[in-house]
């Protein structure tokens, strides 16, 4: 989603599903948290026979560079990665140069600046985005943001939980709808539908609408009480605060729950939670996780945030 900003003549639209427009946020350091599975995954993955130039090196000089790297493996949280550790140890071999890029930039700074999308500088083209309730931790955020953010004519679809495969051969008859129109004024009749459409988890219906967030959602705020109880009851007088242990010896969290639900509920659009807390280490990585449990107690992830406690 760069490309619009640099303003080729010949782009006349755009078909980016399952993106990103901030890498910083959107894929290696989820709120401020390096996503090392991402990394040693997904970057491994284009490795192979090839060696990538140095960029880091060439521009920070050998000395401060080896410096840097010594930094870094001084870091407990890289050091207790294997594949971290390792391409701190051997940053010329394979794609290790690209990944110390980033972990060298923990911060997001103006490497990452660089790299994300400036939505002031993109064209008005017509720009269709999209992703799938279970990307909620790489793509969906990124897409739905290029789509809050888009100066052109614009469409969004959500859909199922589901990773589709490389390339979305699900979403080839979209597309060529999407470019027909746009590249051959081809009426496809896409701009007669509604520009937002969303998967219904649970429903398998698919929902329209006007605008994201879905007109008519009800913001309804949830406290977390004492004794594990999350209630849309607002804080008693003193009820007292919930705590746990988490150390290498002993990981533990603090869970809440609502009681069953007596009526029809969509949950539907984003979620802010408002946390206070503290702890007696220098540093907290705070994991939220909104789970939905039905009657037999079956469990399902429904999205998880991520929040580095020093960069509250």
């Amino acid at each position: 989603k760069r490309t619009p900003a640099l303003r080729p003549p010949s782009l006349k639209a755009i078909f980016a599903m399952y993106g990103w427009s901030d890498g910083y946020r959107d894929g290696y350091y989820r709120g401020g948290i390096l996503a090392h599975g991402f990394a040693a995954y997904w970057l491994q993955c284009y490795a192979g026979p090839y060696n990538f130039r140095n960029r880091m090196r060439e521009s920070m000089g050998d000395a401060a560079y080896a410096d840097a790297l010594k930094r870094a493996l001084s870091d407990e949280e890289l050091a207790a990665v294997p594949a971290i550790a390792q391409s701190l140890r051997n940053p010329e071999a394979g794609v290790n140069p690209l990944i110390n890029e980033f972990l060298l930039h923990p911060l997001y700074d103006d490497y990452h600046k660089a790299r994300a999308v400036d939505f002031s500088q993109t064209v008005d083209i017509p720009g269709y985005f999209g992703a799938d309730w279970g990307n909620f931790g790489l793509h969906l955020a990124g897409d739905v943001r290029a789509y809050q953010e888009w100066r052109g004519p614009r469409k969004l679809t959500i859909g199922p939980p589901i990773y589709l495969d490389r390339p979305l051969y699900q979403y080839d008859y979209e597309s060529l709808r999407w470019f027909d129109h746009w590249l051959k004024d081809n009426d496809t009749g896409m701009l007669e539908e509604a520009p937002v459409q969303v998967f219904m988890v649970g429903t398998g219906e698919w929902k329209a609408a006007q605008e994201w967030p879905i007109p008519g959602t009800r913001w309804t705020p949830f406290y977390l009480h004492a004794n594990g109880l999350l209630s849309e009851h607002e804080h008693w007088p003193n009820e007292g605060a919930s705590t746990f242990e988490d150390s290498p010896f002993s990981h533990g969290g603090a869970r809440f729950s609502t009681p069953p639900m007596v009526e029809a509920t969509e949950i539907c659009g984003p979620i802010a939670v408002k946390l206070y807390g503290s702890t007696t280490d220098t540093e907290v990585l705070w994991f939220i996780s909104l789970w939905h449990v039905n009657a037999g107690g079956a469990e399902v992830l429904l999205t998880r945030g991520w929040l580095r406690g020093t960069q509250h």
